[in-house]
C-alpha cells in the first residue's frame, strides 16, 4: 500500500487556530505505508494572512522496521480531492532525511512533522469548492 485517503474534518475549527496560534494540524490514524508505520497528516500554518497547507506526517515505530530503508528517504504528494467530479491540486515534496523526524523510532513514535516547501493556500482551496460539509478529502501518498 502507498497510498491514504483521508477526510480532515472540522476545517473551521483548524482555520481559527491557525489564525490564533500561528498554526494547526491534523493527524490521521497510523496506517502501513510501503512498509513503514506512519500517521499521515497536514499542517497548517499561518503566514501573514494566508494560511498554507502542508502534508505532514509522524513515524511510529512497527511491524516492518526491520526490513525498510532508514532514514526514511521517500517523498510525499498530497493531493486535495475535489467533492463533486474528483479534480485534484497536489504537489509532491521531500524531507530532510538527517532530521530526527525521518529515523527510526527508537520509541513509540517519533516528533510529528511537516513537510515545508511546497503548499495549498487554504483560501483557495476553499474558495475552490474543495471544503465542503466542513472537511476537505486528501490523498496521502508515500513515493519511491
Amino acid at each position: 500500500v502507498t497510498m491514504c485517503s483521508f477526510s480532515v474534518p472540522s476545517v473551521k475549527a483548524l482555520q481559527e487556530e491557525a489564525l490564533k496560534e500561528g498554526y494547526a494540524d491534523y493527524d490521521h490514524k497510523p496506517v502501513y505505508l510501503r512498509g513503514y508505520c506512519v500517521s499521515p497528516g497536514i499542517h497548517l500554518e499561518k503566514e501573514g494572512e494566508t494560511l498554507n497547507f502542508f502534508a505532514g506526517m509522524t513515524l511510529f515505530k512497527g511491524d516492518m522496521d526491520d526490513f525498510v530503508s532508514w532514514p526514511m528517504k521517500n517523498a510525499v504528494r498530497l493531493s486535495a480531492i475535489h467533492p463533486k467530479g474528483g479534480t485534484r491540486q497536489e504537489f509532491q515534496v521531500k524531507g530532510n532525511i538527517s532530521s530526527i523526524y525521518f529515523q527510526k523510532p527508537a520509541k513509540t513514535r517519533n516528533v510529528g512533522c511537516y513537510f515545508g516547501g511546497s503548499s495549498f493556500n487554504l483560501n483557495d482551496l476553499v474558495n475552490g469548492g474543495y471544503v465542503e460539509k466542513d472537511e476537505i478529502l486528501v490523498e496521502w501518498e508515500l513515493m519511491l
